[in-house]
């Protein structure tokens, strides 16, 4: 008996499956031809983050490598052209800490500008590209705060799916390259590259 009814909703899943891939590829693509393609889309977006930093920090003796682990919170706004181009700013505040020996926290503000080549496709939109950044924060180890300014340089892939015209589902990674300046008596400046991934909804006007 068991054996049959297993038999029975494999066989329905092989049967369901193609009609809802179907089903899905073809309500994103309606979605997407929908949109007005003259005079470009502005879009706001939100997304959270899981980000994990490596930072080597040094002085003018002395170097010391940490792996901070946390979360950003991002914030965009922009206009996509001709369903091809986008270009726009962003806000992301980042909060991250480590465990090594001591407890150590990596609190920023984080501002930038992107460039993004957008590629339409049947199930999802693909959106690649990068940017600038700069931010201003505090480097914390132990009861001694420090304030920290980067800037540096972004990449970033973005997986888009129309849910309507005017709203959208994202899933996006990106990888952060920056030099840091610390106003501190132990370190002076750290070089990072941060990994970020994370979803989030657009709202398309």
């Amino acid at each position: 008996m068991k054996n049959q009814v297993a038999k029975l909703v494999l066989s329905a899943l092989m049967f369901l499956a193609p009609a809802t891939a179907f089903g899905f590829r073809a309500n994103h693509q309606s979605m997407t031809q929908l949109r007005p393609l003259v005079g470009g889309d502005a879009y706001f977006a939100q997304q959270v983050q899981y980000s994990n930093t490596n930072a080597s920090f040094s002085n003018s003796k002395t170097a010391e490598g940490h792996l901070f682990q946390g979360y950003a919170f991002r914030a965009a706004a922009g206009i996509e052209h001709l369903h091809f181009l986008q270009t726009g700013m962003y806000y992301a505040n980042v909060n991250e800490t480590t465990r090594a020996g001591e407890n150590a926290e990596l609190r920023a503000n984080e501002f930038g500008a992107e460039v993004r080549m957008v590629f339409t496709a049947p199930v999802v939109n693909l959106a690649v590209g990068g940017g600038v950044m700069a931010s201003q924060g505090a480097y914390r180890s132990g009861n001694v705060y420090s304030p920290v300014s980067t800037n540096g340089y972004f990449a970033s892939v973005e997986a888009i799916y129309f849910l309507s015209s005017r709203l959208s589902f994202n899933i996006a990674g990106s990888n952060v390259w920056s030099k840091s300046v610390i106003r501190s008596n132990v370190m002076t400046q750290a070089q990072s590259q941060a990994t970020r991934f994370g979803g989030g909804i657009s709202i398309w006007l």
